[in-house]
């Protein structure tokens, strides 16, 4: 297995093939996210973009960390900050997930590069998708980005939470107290009326009444905390509510807030800055004041009502601008003129004011926050991972070798998002089991095939002796060699060649053959590996196939008669008989009875029954799971009678449809849990499946012979959930003429959780890698070698080689007309007797339909004109009358014929066409169809079609997809047109667009894209994505350690004696051979060997040394430079140097050739060579 050479991670994927057999060179479409998530399908997510967490030994706080994850801050206002409160949101849910830090949080820590604690707060819960961290950043010099550190530690649950809004914020307060802080706010009350404040809840209340004066308190900052002189600005938010408002006539403050540049006065004369309030006289008014020098103006906003309501205010203050924004209840915006560059404080207000009537109010605030602020604010970037581009231009997909790239086109991207790709894979194969050779003795017998099968356990629980259904398709191993006719050798083991019980269930020789399987232990989340096996030339072993082995309860009569070691039988009068290998139930006809089996064997749940019915009667076959040990039979459903438990049963609604019912009987009532609703056609045959889990959750299905789902019905009940009970089956009949016999194949009773285990048959697939990881790597993206036709329009079509095209009159400005603006062909404009049929070509020939089937997009439309003809795609067609005649049809005929001048020419073939005119041999005037031209010249036979206009005449463009396969489908704009199973005739191979215009016109065209690509349905799936792969670098200077190199490697005292060349061998083969430790690099160990150690007066000792070193301005030429001149061409480590220094002249860096495969198999080679072992 290569590695594609300078990549440094991929993932493998396989491709599960189509039933309907193999393909090659199938275009399959991969959507690669460049972050984090579960690959499935045909989603791959490559972890790019995830925090790039460092691992360590750090003291911080006293505590010692393991991780850490740097965040780089960025100014960028082109301003000197200082002591900036940068806002850092960071998934903690991520680092919890991964294991990096416990779910409170309280352990985070930030510091600055030199480790120096940073205060911060964090603003929200810790363990979500965003948590948002507010950082005070020392210093951000203008233009640049500094680094910071977050801690954390999963062990760390003891640490205290170091959050710390105080010592962030310029000021904070959140009021968590149980009092006002008076260290941060002055109080001024205006005391008439009655009023009180105080913090509650985590909340300042202010209650204040005014019956004649002023009423209510004001609070101010201790101090100015807005100061615009030393800092360019802040950002200020409040939090307030108020509540139980109630005035006619009054005014005041209900909530304000203020800033204000004088200390604490009662008057605003006694300051100058800026206020919003929320006012009330007969409604509330967003009042607006600015004065300076004791005169102030304001500005009313009226807005509705409200008696409580919320108000958030945030206010920017830069020495050019302040904005006031309040949102909540109400929304208002406004921009006064700046402010002076000076210290102001803060206050917020409470006041209420008598006019004519009382007034009263309950305010609150929650938050009152002070920042610093600049326009734009510094950038914080959590480091991430960039294993991928982000623009994806480093995605390659190579074939199962990992080494033979493979053709994709990029078709949509969005830049560190997601892209979506087409990759050519050369060979898809039909799915089968993948046969293992060898020699196995099971069973006493030699087998030499088996296939492994995965068993993996879901719901969580330690399963024993459970049974879990293999398909597999028995009749490619016969069809292939691998297995006799009738399958009476298969056996199946555990991993250990232990035999395991099993039952098949469906013929031999089947494409789908059912297998019951006993697993004895399954541990809860685990994946257990099975063997099935089977051989061609064992043709005299006898069936192990064994029900009652390998189920809690099972019967297929085939006996001959009654096993009443498992069945009771009851009966009103009706008979029983066996039949075909089948119990036969008969209950007299046109009479109110039932016979019906009550098993032995007591149940309680975490079970399924499953039974398979032929049935001579549309109704009252049942299957239920009962308490009731003696059975009444003497009516026609088993839950019509006190047959306590639960039934599924099947009922008659009309001659041409039935219904399905899960029942609960109780004594003297019955209660419908779920019906299936009315079932057409009425099915005779089926397996009846009824589960009932211990949580209550009963299920019934029914499933078709061809395995598919017919109904599915559940609920949930409990009400006999601990109780034992019986299996019963049941044949009912009705005095009303309805009811009859049915004959029962099997019955088996296994265990059942929910979810099941799944069972993975492995199967031959198609295996592609994903490479990403190579930063200088640019898109290869090459959509015409990926798909059999592709077209963009970005040049003319006329002249590009990618079409041959007939025109009916040669009149090239109306017809097959190319529109580079709009990245459209005019297929004929919207002129009369026009027409055109361009024949679709690749490397210079026609293009041949590609089989087995082809899937068609493009974009179209018609319209604009006034009224005819229509266009066509066509397929499967003779080109040759084109090329006789030189020129194609017009009008109806939708160029689908060839013209010589005077008469249309027969091309046989087939076409999908979008028609806007009804001439003679057309059903409708607009529509949409599949024709053919097989017997005529015009498209006359119309195989199935949909009456529309959409794509033929709205004058509009359309997504057109048409998918040739056993058949044809049309799909516009996502919504199917139609589809029809036909066989097609294929004697003409060809396919192009046409389009017409006769007495009438439209314009018809195509645009943006016409891509090709083959097709089988149905499709070629998405299997598994593989674990992440990265390339182990098998680097000569990383891997070693000097202890290594001193006491194994060197065998003679290190003296100005030992050769270089010698050490440096050893140490090489050592290194290659040994897997030595990695507890020092090379730099350490063989660098310090060679300077410390060894002379340095020959030149290779001092050139390896210098070359040893790592430093990145030494390159390989240069190192062969110093010491070509001494270098004996017989010595192995000399040619390896002199391949190495070949490979840099070609533009390899040293880590790259490491990283390939081919390149350490030759310093392999070399070391072996010098060892002379080769």
């Amino acid at each position: 297995m290569g590695w594609l050479t300078g990549w440094k991670y991929r993932k493998s994927h396989e491709i599960i093939g189509s039933t309907a057999g193999a393909v090659t060179d199938y275009q399959i479409r991969v959507r690669v996210h460049y972050g984090e998530g579960t690959d499935s399908g045909e989603d791959v997510y490559l972890g790019s973009g995830s925090y790039n967490v460092e691992s360590g030994s750090w003291t911080v706080d006293g505590n010692s960390y393991k991780y850490r994850l740097k965040v780089k801050v960025t100014d960028k206002s082109g301003q000197d900050l200082t002591d900036y409160q940068v806002k850092v949101t960071i998934n903690t849910a991520w680092l919890v997930s991964k294991g990096y830090a416990t779910s409170s949080g309280n352990e985070v820590r930030f510091t600055d590069d030199q480790g120096s604690l940073l205060s911060f707060w964090r603003e929200n819960d810790f363990n979500q998708e965003e948590t948002i961290y507010w950082v005070k950043v020392p210093s951000i010099p203008a233009n640049s980005t500094v680094d910071i550190y977050m801690y954390f530690d999963p062990d760390l649950t003891g640490v205290t939470d170091a959050s710390d809004p105080d010592s962030t914020f310029d000021f904070f307060d959140d009021f968590d107290g149980s009092s006002l802080d008076t260290n941060k706010w002055d109080v001024h009350e205006w005391t008439a009326g009655s009023h009180y404040y105080e913090v509650v809840n985590s909340e300042l209340h202010v209650y204040a009444y005014s019956p004649d004066d002023p009423s209510g308190y004001a609070f101010s900052t201790k101090e100015p905390i807005i100061d615009l002189v030393n800092h360019p600005g802040y950002r200020i938010e409040v939090k307030s509510r108020w509540a139980n408002l109630d005035y006619v006539r009054g005014g005041g403050d209900v909530v304000g807030v203020r800033v204000m540049d004088a200390p604490f006065g009662t008057s605003v004369s006694d300051g100058r800055g800026l206020a919003v309030n929320l006012y009330g006289d007969y409604y509330v008014v967003i009042r607006r004041y600015s004065w300076t020098n004791g005169s102030y103006s304001t500005t009313y906003s009226n807005v509705s009502d409200k008696t409580s309501g919320t108000a958030q205010w945030v206010i920017i203050v830069t020495r050019s601008s302040v904005n006031f924004s309040l949102s909540g209840t109400y929304s208002h915006s406004w921009t006064p003129s700046a402010l002076p560059q000076k210290a102001y404080y803060l206050r917020l207000y409470v006041i209420v004011d008598y006019w004519t009537n009382p007034v009263k109010t309950d305010s609150y605030f929650d938050l009152v926050l002070v920042r610093k602020y600049v326009d734009p604010e510094p950038e914080a970037k959590p480091e991430t991972t960039e294993k991928c581009r982000s623009d994806f231009g480093d995605i390659r997909f190579t074939d199962s070798d990992g080494v033979t790239e493979l053709s994709y086109w990029m078709e949509e991207k969005v830049d560190g998002d997601y892209a979506v790709f087409w990759v050519k894979v050369p060979s898809i194969p039909q799915p089968h089991p993948k046969v293992e050779t060898g020699e196995w003795t099971v069973d006493g017998n030699t087998y030499h095939r088996r296939t492994k099968i995965t068993v993996t356990e879901k719901a969580g629980q330690n399963l024993t002796d459970y049974q879990v259904q293999v398909v597999i398709n028995t009749k490619w191993l016969v069809d292939n060699g691998y297995a006799t006719s009738n399958g009476n050798e298969v056996r199946f083991t555990d991993s250990e060649g232990n035999l395991l019980s099993f039952w098949r269930e469906t013929d031999f020789n089947t494409e789908k053959t059912i297998y019951w399987v006993k697993i004895p232990n399954l541990s809860a989340n685990s994946t257990k590996t099975i063997y099935i096996y089977y051989d061609e030339e064992l043709t005299a072993v006898t069936d192990a196939s064994n029900g009652e082995a390998t189920f809690l309860f099972f019967d297929d009569f085939d006996l001959g008669y009654l096993d009443t070691d498992k069945w009771v039988e009851y009966d009103s009068g009706g008979t029983y008989e066996f039949v075909d290998s089948c119990i036969y139930l008969k209950p007299v006809l046109n009479a109110n009875n039932a016979v019906a089996l009550r098993s032995l064997l007591k149940l309680t749940n975490n079970i399924e029954i499953q039974a398979k019915i032929i049935a001579e009667t549309d109704t009252y076959y049942d299957l239920g799971l009962v308490k009731t040990e003696n059975i009444i039979t003497n009516t026609w459903h088993g839950p019509e009678a006190d047959n306590i438990g639960y039934w599924l049963c099947a009922q008659h609604r009309t001659d041409t449809e039935n219904e399905y019912l899960l029942r609960r009987r109780d004594v003297g009532s019955t209660t419908k849990i779920m019906d299936s609703g009315y079932k057409s056609p009425i099915k005779y045959e089926l397996k009846y499946v009824l589960r009932y889990l211990d949580d209550g959750g009963i299920k019934g299905l029914g499933i078709l012979t061809d395995e598919t789902e017919w109904f599915n019905i559940y609920g949930t009940d409990t009400t006999y959930l601990s109780d034992d009970k019986y299996v019963v089956i049941w044949q009912g009949a009705y005095s009303g003429g309805w009811g009859g016999y049915s004959k029962w194949d099997w019955v088996f009773v296994r265990k059942y959780v929910d979810p099941e285990p799944s069972v993975e048959v492995e199967t031959e697939k198609a295996t592609i890698y994903i490479y990403y990881g190579k930063s200088d790597a640019t898109t290869t993206s090459d959509p015409d070698a990926t798909f059999e036709f592709y077209e963009d329009f970005t040049s003319d079509p006329n002249t590009n080689g990618k079409w041959e095209v007939y025109r009916s009159v040669n009149d090239v400005a109306n017809e097959f007309v190319y529109d580079s603006a709009n990245r459209r062909v005019y297929l004929t404009k919207a002129v009369d007797n026009k027409g055109c049929f361009a024949f679709l070509k690749k490397n210079g020939s026609l293009l041949d339909c590609p089989e087995p089937g082809f899937a068609i997009k493009t974009r179209g439309g018609g319209g604009g004109g006034d009224g005819a003809d229509g266009w066509a795609i066509g397929f499967y067609k003779d080109a040759t009358p084109y090329q006789t005649y030189g020129r194609c049809s017009r009008g109806g005929s939708l160029g689908l014929a060839a013209y010589d001048g005077s008469a249309n020419h027969q091309s046989k073939g087939y076409a999908v066409e979008f028609d806007n005119y009804q001439n003679p041999f057309d059903p409708t005037a607009n529509h949409n169809a599949l024709v053919d031209t097989l017997t005529t010249i015009n498209p006359e036979t119309h195989h199935v079609r949909k009456d529309t206009n959409i794509a033929n005449e709205d004058n509009a463009t359309h997504t057109i997809e048409i998918y040739v396969y056993n058949g044809v489908k049309l799909v516009v704009d996502g919504s199917q047109h139609f589809s029809i199973s036909l066989t097609l005739d294929k004697t003409y191979k060809k396919l192009g667009f046409g389009a017409g215009t006769g007495g009438l016109n439209n314009n018809h065209w195509i645009q943006d894209y016409v891509i090709i690509r083959k097709y089988i349905d149905p499709e070629p799936s998405h299997g598994a994505w593989g674990s992440e792969e990265s390339i182990t670098a098998l680097s000569l200077f990383d891997s070693i350690s000097l202890s290594d190199v001193v006491s194994k490697s060197v065998t003679k005292p290190l003296s100005d004696a030992v050769s270089l060349s010698e050490v440096v061998s050893k140490v090489i083969d050592k290194l290659l051979f040994d897997s030595l430790s990695t507890s020092d690099s090379m730099t350490k160990g063989v660098y310090k060997l060679l300077s410390d150690s060894i002379s340095l007066s020959d030149s290779m000792t001092r050139g390896l040394a210098k070359f040893l070193s790592l430093f990145d301005t030494i390159s390989l030429y240069d190192y062969m430079g110093w010491v070509y001149p001494y270098l004996d061409p017989e010595k192995p480590l000399d040619r390896l140097i002199a391949v190495l220094d070949t490979l840099d002249r070609m533009g390899y860096r040293l880590e790259q050739l490491l990283d390939d495969p081919y390149i350490v198999y030759l310093i392999r080679y070399m070391a072996r060579k010098g060892r002379g072992e080769i």
